[in-house]
């Protein structure tokens, strides 16, 4: 009877223990863009909608020191109940991969897919796409 109990004791653990695995993950996101460098970018475009203008980004060391700070968290298309300004970048990378990162916060869509994102990370991203346009008129 003791063994059975010992075993119970444990698998309860276990199933605790991943439980607050799962959860700790969740809480603390992801950085998805933590390794990129700046020298990584050949070229960076942001398009604001509205107003719907499409802007050159010059400050490649901006906008990658913006993006290592971006914090995703689950993957949510519940985007659609949302209204606002999205602000999507498209850098090319030396590779040739091109990429496409909205700020629509408090989300961000990461080439098409979107994700709850960290809110600091994601208006620093919108409030310097809207600079660029700023700078522009």
């Amino acid at each position: 009877m003791r063994k059975k109990l010992k075993s119970l004791v444990v698998i309860i653990a276990l199933v605790m223990l991943l439980a607050v695995a799962i959860t700790f993950n969740h809480l603390t996101g992801k950085k998805p863009f933590r390794h990129l460098q700046s020298s990584d970018i050949k070229s960076a475009t942001v398009q604001l909608t509205p107003p719907d203008v499409i802007v050159e980004v010059e400050d490649i060391n901006k906008l990658a020191e913006l993006l290592q700070d971006i914090v995703i968290y689950k993957k949510d298309n519940s985007y659609t109940e949302y209204c606002g300004q999205s602000v999507m970048f498209t850098i090319e990378l030396n590779d040739g991969i091109c990429t496409k990162i909205t700020a629509y916060n408090p989300f961000v869509f990461i080439d098409g897919v979107g994700y709850q994102c960290e809110y600091g990370s994601c208006e620093a991203l919108s409030v310097f796409g809207n600079r660029l346009l700023d700078e522009v008129d």
